[in-house]
């Protein structure tokens, strides 16, 4: 009974989540300091726009996220904007979270979920306001989001910044023994039928097969970003070649859905076929492997 509610242990870091890490703490800590040269006492949002706009996207040009920062901004402008409108707090509060959750769906990326730091920030504004007793408490904190915003691409530029290429390479390799195991699996199961395996087999490949055709995507993003990578642009041509591994691959798990449906068809049915056929007819799915030297082409599977 203890076995089954012990909570699992925390998940150990990758390399790119201490990195990510990492750029938020120096972001973060530079960003506070150089407000206070400015003469900013407790520069808040200062801080926040690289806690909330440094990203550990890998297809990206500085791991920065645009849509995140010009939310801060646009929610210290609306946050400054409802601060003098008199009406009671609960009204208030209600017409500050319908006008930035309204803003937040414009401002966000394409197929992106709503960019809540718009809310987020102007809550913090009206907060802050309503605390100081003050008229304004805009100004300050405008310049303050904007050193924010201009220290995180800093960071994100210089500190470790992505590596659109090398991820791509992950993400090739990774469907590569994906489509080997796939394909290994569909021959075991016309040589040895297996209804449930052969069912339990077609999610895997429907979700392997949905992962890929989002890498298709990632990828497109990634190429478009090099041009404004600083430290890897010379990768752009190379980085092309694995966009089209990652585009043939997303085509071959396409063929790859068929033959693992017809395979779990075939076992559900119980097909008629020999001993020697189901052989012969599993060697000849077998054979049809990823060539590491042409993986991905349709013509493979």
């Amino acid at each position: 009974m203890g076995d089954r509610f012990r909570i699992p242990p925390p998940p150990k870091p990758t390399l790119e989540e201490l990195r990510l890490v990492a750029r938020m703490f120096c972001a973060g800590v530079l960003s506070w300091w150089v407000a206070t040269l400015f003469g900013a006492d407790r520069p808040l949002f200062a801080v926040l726009v690289p806690l909330v706009a440094i990203s550990g996207d890998p297809f990206s040009a500085v791991s920065v996220s645009a849509a995140r920062a010009v939310g801060v901004f646009a929610g210290v402008f609306l946050g400054l904007a409802l601060y003098s409108v008199h009406v009671p707090s609960t009204a208030l509060v209600a017409l500050l979270l319908a006008l930035s959750l309204g803003a937040g769906l414009l401002l966000r990326t394409h197929g992106g979920p709503v960019n809540n730091q718009v809310a987020i920030t102007a809550m913090f504004m009206l907060y802050l306001g309503a605390a100081a007793k003050a008229e304004t408490v805009g100004v300050q904190r405008i310049w303050e989001t904007a050193i924010g915003a201009a220290v995180a691409v800093a960071v994100a530029a210089v500190a470790w910044p992505p590596d659109p290429l090398g991820e791509a390479r992950r993400r090739v390799a990774r469907l590569r023994a994906w489509v080997d195991e796939d394909v290994a699996a569909a021959a075991r199961l016309v040589a040895a039928p297996d209804a449930e395996g052969a069912e339990a087999q077609l999610e895997l490949v429907r979700e392997r097969s949905l992962q890929a055709v989002r890498a298709v995507f990632d990828v497109e993003r990634g190429e478009q970003a090099l041009r404004w990578n600083p430290r890897h642009r010379a990768d752009r041509e190379a980085f092309a070649a694995e966009r089209l591994a990652v585009g043939r691959a997303a085509r071959q798990y396409r063929h790859l859905r068929t033959i693992t449906r017809i395979v779990a068809d075939l076992a559900e049915a119980g097909p008629p076929l020999s001993a020697d056929e189901r052989t012969r007819l599993a060697a000849a799915v077998a054979a049809r492997h990823a060539d590491p030297a042409r993986f991905g082409d349709a013509r493979a599977v």
